[in-house]
């Protein structure tokens, strides 16, 4: 039995128990690692609302105790870079996403309270990089295996705060007749993008045998999504679902075309989405009546105008660098530049409802033409290969950011810290990463079944002649 080459060594997809000795050792300590980091992130995400928005717990206790959770997952995550054999790549970042975090950083300069910009920057930073780190490290399969578990946990516990404890689990239980479900999770928007995205990683991705669980779980889901009453998730599950299902039913055409019609047709989608729709802030940067005109009804999308007013009036006065990220809700001085509003008025508001609003504000017109297309350009333009590679795993990213993006219209979570979709979203462009990284950044697909026809020519196969001599068939057709 002979030693692995050095390549083979350093493959990141290698399996545990293949190697030299004491690999396998290794392999499971970092895998066990990795994992044990991806249920706390997950974990500390949707227990999130729980803790900071219920009232049921100390808000100062609650902050250091998550301060000091995401303090240990920083370090777990680092340990994980030194337990396999060899030397580890801590940078797994794709350059866009290094992009955006480094001008979010970089607004921290003129920020009007550095202090609580860098804190917001910092857990975004570790949020951000250990969903790569971990969906490189672990791979599709164990990854979302793992949240999928979590998901259904949160679903067992959402039901179970309805019937045991109403008055948590049901909004204005016992005072009207409005009374959309929330579970633990202290709100109604906050518990149906939960549970649209649950609908979305249950229905989208698993085995054959496991389908009819998984379908019962993705009902059971979609019942307490209606149940929320959230029009925002209830809209963006329906469309991200759709469209997924029909980029699956469309996979395999991408796979076998390579870089011709549906994979050429669809990397020109990413682009083309981008220019779209940095069009819309860039016109309304140069023309600012118009975007004052545009927000003046304050009761524009159930009130939305009255919050996005003093934002617009904010980002008009400094359209180029913004507030500094994560400044502009924290700020308690009205007279602050980033704080054109009053501030005992607005002091129960913390997000704009709007997530590219909220993101100009914060980090300008650059920053935000910069995150836009790290998570639309970028990802559309790369998800042809993914698909190629795993398109179960390409139709679930696919849905996860569409419905990230339909979420920010409404919500706020784009670069925001561990916000519910933030967290699945990063996870989603991970996954993307991964899944091409895994590949060499190759346009084949992984492997081609044997019942289906290979589109160019044959592998070719080599075998010895009788005088030890190595010779080539001609290429034949399965």
């Amino acid at each position: 039995m002979t030693a692995p080459s050095p390549t083979e060594a350093d493959a990141p997809d290698r399996t545990i128990g293949a190697g030299p000795a004491g690999r396998p050792v290794h392999d499971r300590l970092e895998k066990i690692l990795l994992q044990v980091a991806l249920a706390i992130l997950f974990g500390l995400t949707l227990t999130r609302p729980l803790l900071t928005l219920t009232g049921a717990f100390d808000h100062g206790v609650t902050s250091t105790a998550r301060q000091m959770a995401y303090a240990g997952l920083l370090a777990l995550t680092a340990i994980t870079l030194w337990t396999g054999p060899g030397k580890r790549q801590w940078m797994v970042l794709p350059l866009p996403i290094l992009l955006t975090m480094g001008w979010a950083g970089l607004s921290l300069l003129w920020s009007v309270t550095p202090a609580t910009s860098l804190a917001k920057w910092a857990l975004t930073a570790i949020v951000v990089w250990t969903c790569f780190l971990c969906t490189d490290r672990l791979g599709a399969r164990r990854s979302i295996r793992l949240i999928q578990a979590m998901l259904l946990i949160a679903l067992v516990v959402d039901y179970a705060t309805v019937l045991v404890d109403p008055w948590l689990g049901i909004h204005n239980y016992g005072v009207d007749q409005n009374n959309p479900w929330r579970g633990i999770m202290g709100h109604k928007n906050i518990a149906g993008t939960v549970s649209g995205i649950t609908v979305l990683m249950f229905a989208l991705y698993g085995t054959v045998r496991t389908r009819w669980l998984r379908y019962g779980v993705a009902l059971a889901a979609l019942v307490f999504l209606g149940l929320t009453s959230s029009r925002a998730s209830m809209i963006g599950t329906a469309l991200a679902l759709i469209l997924a299902f029909v980029l699956h039913r469309h996979g395999d055409a991408i796979a076998r075309k390579g870089d011709q019609d549906e994979a050429t047709w669809f990397r020109r989608i990413g682009p083309l989405a981008w220019a779209t729709t940095a069009i819309l802030p860039i016109l309304l940067t140069l023309r600012g009546d118009w975007f004052v005109q545009l927000v003046a009804n304050p009761a524009l999308w159930s009130n939305r105008g009255e919050i996005w007013q003093p934002m617009v009036l904010s980002y008009l006065s400094h359209p180029w660098s913004g507030a500094g990220f994560g400044a502009f809700w924290s700020s308690a001085d009205p007279g602050a530049p980033g704080m054109i509003r009053d501030a005992s008025r607005w002091s129960g508001v913390t997000q704009g409802h709007n997530g590219y609003l909220d993101l100009a504000v914060q980090i300008g017109l650059p920053g935000l033409l910069i995150a836009l297309f790290a998570v639309i350009a970028w990802p559309l333009d790369l998800l042809a290969k993914a698909m190629k590679a795993d398109k179960r795993t390409g139709a679930l990213c696919f849905a996860l950011l569409l419905f990230f993006l339909l979420n920010n219209m409404a919500e706020t979570s784009l670069f925001d810290g561990d916000q519910v979709p933030q967290v699945f979203a990063m996870m989603a462009l991970g996954l993307i990463a991964a899944l091409l990284r895994r590949n060499g950044m190759s346009a084949r697909p992984r492997a081609v079944r044997r019942d289906e026809t290979v589109p160019t020519i044959d592998p070719i196969l080599r075998r010895r002649s009788r005088n030890g001599r190595a010779t080539l068939d001609r290429p034949t057709r399965r």
